[in-house]
């Protein structure tokens, strides 16, 4: 039996890491976990403390050093294989613990691995720093790690061997080699355990970077963010590459508004670490009808041009230039708040961006969102800079001009770029107009 101990310390609120532990699956760092499910879940009526039990199925490959003791037909191609760990979790949200405890339900005899963990609720008040840190945050959570390894691997041939020495004649003794076979039993456990502390290392390690990846992500851009972090590491587990363009909007949400914008990013370095990533903030942008300018313009390629030139353009000229803004995007706790004058308002949640096919040091990502009801889907897209300001560590606030192309799909009310009298599908082929991209 070996045990191995671990603490650290995540600068996050109790209530937050809860949360990341609970959504931690897939993360950039555990995309061989294939699925989480939960089995059980209840509240203690008299404690408050929320009870889960859930089952996680990962995929796993046997170590070589144990694969040389295990025969070929119970290991699969190379030592991979597939393997469900079982993990019970108790929650104390009033005086801010976790406990939890995750164990393999398959392998056991070559090696049965407990993990246990303690998450604790820890104020800067209670800490007794005599040079107080102002940027320190007020309430930090601590995790106590320890793991359990046991391999009963030749354990049954060692037992039945005592048993025959056992009901042998007592006067005849028990062959040399018994003591020299158990001491080898004895060793390869040895073995078998060790390797499985040097992996939990590793996977300690793993398992904080991808908290830490969810927890930023929660900051950041809230639970909307974390579900669609999971989606994209999810297809990434499975082979399946990123995506490179946007969705389409239903056949039935035909587009109602065409607009180009330009807008400020607020991003925020925290100067807590050198590789750190700059956290958005807020945005305020004002979004300008160009129902004028399309029949002025010699292809789609010229309307495409434009959001180039508008981030060039000076932003005093621009407020009072013919074009009319008939909207706004700003943000209103983490969300962003999309006001079409005299028309609707309405939460833009994300849904999915990608990459700008060129100059993506440059210029922001392509983006898909859609309402809270889902009557609206928006894309931001020919984007011209807005990229995030490179932190090296330090602390600072930084504004980011951008300008792009706003697309606006809606199923409600008349499709403002179709006569009544012509079908939407005609009127991209015949006419030449802005198609989706």
């Amino acid at each position: 039996m070996k045990f191995y101990e671990h603490s650290s310390n995540y600068d996050y609120t109790f209530p937050a890491v809860a949360l990341a532990y609970f959504l931690r699956y897939p993360n950039p760092y555990s995309r061989h976990v294939l699925s989480s499910d939960v089995i059980d879940r209840y509240i203690d009526p008299e404690t408050g403390r929320l009870h889960s039990t859930r089952l996680h199925l990962k995929k796993s490959k046997v170590p070589s050093a144990i694969l040389s003791f295990l025969p070929r037909s119970i290991a699969g191609p190379g030592g991979t294989s597939q393997t469900f760990v079982l993990e019970k979790s108790i929650i104390d949200p009033k005086e801010g613990w976790m406990e939890t405890e995750s164990k393999n339900m398959e392998w056991t005899g070559v090696l049965s691995v407990v993990e246990k963990q303690t998450y604790r609720r820890q104020r800067l008040s209670d800490m007794n720093d005599e040079e107080p840190q102002p940027q320190r945050p007020k309430e930090t959570t601590t995790c106590k790690t320890v793991v359990t390894f046991v391999s009963q691997l030749g354990q049954n041939k060692l037992l039945s061997r005592k048993k025959t020495m056992q009901t042998a004649d007592v006067e005849e003794e028990a062959p040399k080699q018994g003591l020299f076979a158990a001491w080898s039993t004895a060793g390869i456990q040895r073995t078998i355990e060790l390797v499985g502390v040097k992996r939990t290392k590793t996977a300690l390690i793993n398992g904080k970077e991808g908290m830490n990846v969810v927890l930023e992500r929660l900051r950041s851009g809230g639970i909307v963010a974390v579900l669609e972090g999971m989606r994209r590491d999810r297809l990434e587990g499975m082979g399946v590459e990123s995506i490179s363009s946007l969705s389409p909007p239903p056949p039935t949400r035909p587009l109602q508004y065409l607009t180009l914008a330009r807008g400020l990013y607020m991003y925020l370095c925290p100067g807590e670490s050198a590789n750190e990533v700059a956290q958005y903030q807020s945005q305020s942008t004002q979004l300008y009808d160009v129902a004028a300018l399309i029949p002025n313009l010699p292809d789609e390629e010229a309307f495409h041009a434009l959001p180039p030139k508008l981030y060039e353009f000076d932003y005093a000229e621009l407020r009072n230039s013919t074009l009319d803004c008939i909207g706004t995007i700003g943000t209103d706790n983490n969300t962003a708040i999309v006001t079409l004058f005299e028309i609707a308002t309405f939460e833009a949640l994300p849904y999915e961006s990608v990459l700008p096919p060129t100059d993506s040091e440059d210029n922001g990502r392509w983006a898909h969102s859609v309402s809270r009801k889902r009557d609206w889907d928006m894309y931001r897209v020919e984007t011209a800079g807005g990229t995030p300001p490179i932190c090296n560590g330090e602390r600072f606030m930084a504004e980011k001009e951008y300008a792009a192309e706003y697309w606006f799909f809606n199923s409600g009310g008349e499709d403002l770029w179709t006569p009544n009298d012509v079908k939407r599908e005609e009127l991209r082929t015949s006419q030449g107009m802005p198609t989706f991209i």
